[in-house]
């Protein structure tokens, strides 16, 4: 028979037992919680960060929208004039038609070009001005240089 002292010691080893295994159980589901937590906690910061990107990639979508370029208050000729009167490999009428940004592109380079012309043709009559102007003054000068002399003549003749 057993004694009561050894039914007790028996029964607390079975409890100490116990314990131990649901302290293991608890360990071990603390530490699969834990893993699953790490888990959802890393894919929500990836979450955040998509999100953040999202965010500044629409205000730059927007910021493009807003931008105006400086081409914008340039006065351009007409399309007709700009066909008519552009050289082909600049009008590219082929391309240009079908594609709006590339008429854009090369109204704007043949804009610059003739504005180069009207500059180079300016910068020539202003030339021819400043010759024309300083020939005047030396016309001027030899005639204000003659006056006396002919009020001499004049003067000359009326006494005679």
């Amino acid at each position: 028979m057993v004694s009561f002292g050894e039914a007790l010691r028996s029964r607390f080893i079975s409890l100490r037992r116990l314990n131990r295994l649901a302290q293991y159980r608890n360990r071990k589901i603390r530490d699969q919680v834990n893993q699953e937590r790490a888990v959802v906690e890393e894919r929500y910061l990836q979450l955040q960060n998509i999100k953040s990107e999202i965010e500044h990639l629409q205000k730059e979508i927007e910021r493009c929208y807003d931008f105006r370029s400086a081409d914008e208050h340039i006065a351009l000729v007409p399309l007709e004039e700009f066909y008519a009167n552009a050289p082909a490999n600049i009008s590219q009428e082929e391309v240009t038609r079908k594609d709006p940004h590339q008429q854009h592109l090369a109204r704007l380079n043949w804009e610059m070009q003739e504005r180069k012309n009207l500059v180079g043709t300016l910068l020539e009559r202003e030339g021819r001005k400043s010759v024309l102007i300083s020939d005047i003054t030396t016309k001027e000068h030899r005639l204000k240089s003659l006056k006396p002399k002919i009020e001499a003549i004049i003067e000359i003749a009326e006494s005679i």
